[in-house]
Order: structure tokens, then sequence, then C-alpha cells
């Protein structure tokens, strides 16, 4: 939490990419690559791009693996990709004094989306063609240009349920965990409202109520988290999960995910920090516990992965 507060009490984006430089967090980089181009400019969207390109190849770089669980992370990330350049190549239609070099300069590259797909979609006479890759790539999405409103919350609900569609997936990996999580989040940003607002969830002004959903968890565990999309809190011990939890039931979080093991002790506690409280809601979750396997057991399950079937070494 000082932290935070260090940064959001700076007074420009130089004060906040110099603090984060300071607390050696990792996006500082690519704000720092991005500074000059936005006081050149002074359009934030130079470095908004830096920070999609640097998420996508940080993200694909640390879940390189084959196993399950890494290959289920990488297929959300890819996914949320597509999604963004989706959603990009869209609203570039409204800048036809673009080129198509100037248009793939906002195409970030890791997803399945391909840029010649991405420009199809970013140009209107060629835009079904584009549309007909994005529907192949899972987005259900209809012709709905003059409303892009509608058509970026068709993009977001297709994201939702790849990620719910995981419940019914390996219920030993990770897929159960991020499914119940959006789920969750689901339903409260439908069920819920404020004192004073409609029951559908739309405020004065006709807004949607946005609540946001958290995971607190501990750092072994955190980076699957954030590759779905999710926002993370880390906590190495009880102490410092409660610590998180006072500072977020204040905030505008629905939902909060929180690592089992570190709610052990402090169930009196949170229960007092909840009372009179309708949200967020506060879920406990079993963290996926590594399972060790001997040398006999990796090489055989080597050989099965290979030759398709299991071969006993004596």
């Amino acid at each position: 939490e000082p932290a935070l507060k260090e940064v959001a009490g700076q007074s420009d984006v130089t004060g906040v990419v110099g603090a984060l430089g300071g607390l050696d967090y990792p996006l500082a980089l690519p704000l720092a690559e991005g500074l000059a181009a936005y006081r050149e400019s002074g359009d934030l969207l130079s470095l908004e791009l830096r920070l999609e390109r640097f998420y996508a190849a940080y993200g694909l770089r640390i879940a390189p693996g084959r196993g399950h669980d890494e290959q289920v992370v990488q297929g959300l990330l890819q996914y949320q990709l597509d999604a963004t350049n989706v959603k990009t190549a869209v609203k570039l239609q409204q800048v036809e004094a673009l080129s198509r070099e100037e248009k793939l300069k906002f195409f970030i590259p890791g997803g399945r989306l391909t840029e010649y797909a991405f420009l199809q979609l970013a140009d209107r006479a060629t835009a079904e063609q584009g549309l007909h890759a994005v529907r192949v790539l899972g987005f259900p999405v209809k012709v709905a240009f003059d409303d892009p409103a509608t058509f970026e919350r068709d993009i977001d609900v297709a994201m939702l349920r790849a990620q719910i569609d995981l419940y019914l997936q390996d219920p030993l990996g990770i897929d159960v965990v991020i499914a119940y999580l959006a789920m969750k989040y689901n339903e409260v940003v439908n069920l819920r409202s404020r004192p004073g607002e409609e029951r559908d969830g739309r405020g004065v002004g006709g807004g949607r109520v946005a609540y946001r959903i958290a995971v607190i968890t501990d750092p072994e565990t955190a980076t699957g988290f954030r590759l779905a999309g999710v926002e993370v809190r880390e906590a190495a011990d009880a102490k410092a999960a409660l610590e998180h939890l006072r500072a977020l039931v204040s905030v505008d979080y629905g939902l909060l995910a929180v690592n089992e093991d570190l709610l052990q002790g402090t169930e009196d506690e949170v229960a007092r920090l909840m009372r009179d409280r309708d949200i967020p809601i506060i879920i406990p979750f079993p963290a996926p516990k590594a399972q060790l396997e001997s040398g006999e057991d990796y090489i055989a399950r080597l050989v099965k992965e290979h030759i398709g079937f299991f071969v006993k070494l004596r």
C-alpha cells in the first residue's frame, strides 16, 4: 500500500514512470521507453501500446511450458490479445487517413489473429472478410460497426464465456479456479447494485455499474492469475493478506478471491471487516499444489506423451 500511494501521489506521467522505476516494477521499462513519444505527442496511446506489447511478450515468455496449466494460460492470453486487436481494428475504421503501415503499428503480436485479418477488419471496405476470421477464432460477433459499444461488449462477453467454459475441463488443474472466479465475477456484475441504483445494474446516467475482481494469493500462484487477466495482490502470509483485504473492501470491488491458506486464523477479523457490508464477496479458494514425481514417473510420462501409451520401466 505505501508503494501504491507513492505512485498515486505523482502529479504527472513522468513522475509515475519514475516512481515505478524506483520500485523496480516490471511495467516501468515499457513506460520509460514510450515516454519520449508521449512527451512529443501528448497522446497516452503510445504508452498503452507499449504496455500491451510488453504484457503479451512477458506473458508468453513466462508460461512457455507444455503442461496442461501452461497451455490453459497461454490460450487465455492469446484470446485476450485477439480481443484487444479486434476492438482496436474496429476503432481504426473511423480513421481513414491512416495507411496500412500506420494501422499495423497498433497491432499487438502474440495472438492468433493475423496481421492480414487485422488490416481487413480495420478497413470498412473489407471488414466483413475480417469478421469471418474473427468468428473462426471463437468470437460470435455480428456486424455492429455503427454501435462500437455493443460490438465491444460482445467481444468482452465472448472472453468471459471462454473463461467460464474452463469449468468443464480438468478438475485438478487451474481450469476450474479460473472458471469459478469468472462465474462469480459475472454474478456480481449482473446481480449486485449499489443503494439508490436500479436493479438492472444501471445508474442514473444509464451506465452499468462495473465492479472489479481481485485475487489475493501467494507469489508462487500469482503469475497464473495475472496471465488470465485478473488483478492480483501478492501476500506472503495471513497478515499481509489481511492488509490487502482492509485496503480493498472500501473500493469498488465486487469479488475478492483469497487463497484459503492465507485466511487461516483471520476468520474473526474478516467477519468484523465485512460487518454491515454486502460487497465485496470474499471467496476462499484452494491454491494449486505442486505434485512432485519420481525420476521414473517423469521419464514414463515423457514416453507416454511422445508415443501415446504407457511403458512400465523396470
